[in-house]
């Protein structure tokens, strides 16, 4: 709780910088959405969070003239009676949650029908890793939040997926076995 006025102020800074467009431009952070469908689903989870009582940072709001696009937004003052922080958004939407322990981040963190990713921020590494180890997501991630590394399996739990891709535990999925019984 004590960081969280200046942890906020980081996330909507970092947010601004944010450049959307063209994703073949080297400049260009967000691209568009995947599904002509994604920008309404988000502007749903950030209003039903605005009318459940959680402070709007920056975005949140569709763009008429890039309607594939969805702004860089941040929300803090969330809970878990919010889409946002219950439901998969994919996309560039973030709640901050502010809590008084690490015992109730673990809770919050795990009380999701989802595991796909999750995120600790801290300077302490060992405790960082000793609460990512206790979430159950198939993606952990300290101090970071948008690395994919072709090394490490990208997998979900929950209602989050089945199986994994990247790694040799995702090139092993693309492989078809053969079992060979030979009698001389």
């Amino acid at each position: 709780e004590s960081i969280a006025d200046e942890f906020i102020a980081g996330v909507v800074e970092t947010a601004k910088s944010f450049k959307m467009g063209d994703p073949t431009s080297p400049e260009t952070y967000l691209g568009p959405m995947a599904l002509p469908s994604a920008p309404a689903f988000l502007q749903s989870q950030v209003d039903d969070a605005v009318a459940k009582g959680a402070t709007l940072h920056v975005g949140g709001a569709l763009l008429p003239d890039q309607p594939r696009f969805y702004p860089p937004t941040v929300l803090s003052g969330v809970d878990h009676t919010m889409s946002l922080m219950k439901d998969e958004s994919f996309g560039p939407i973030i709640g901050i949650q502010t809590v008084s322990s690490d015992e109730e981040a673990l809770a919050l963190m795990n009380d999701t029908d989802f595991g796909l990713t999750s995120g600790v921020w801290s300077a302490d590494q060992a405790r960082a890793e000793g609460l990512l180890a206790q979430v159950n997501s198939g993606t952990a991630y300290w101090n970071c939040g948008d690395r994919v590394s072709p090394f490490l399996p990208w997998s979900g739990r929950k209602g989050s997926g089945v199986g994994a891709t990247l790694s040799t535990i995702g090139i092993q999925s693309f492989v078809i076995p053969k079992g060979y019984h030979l009698r001389a």
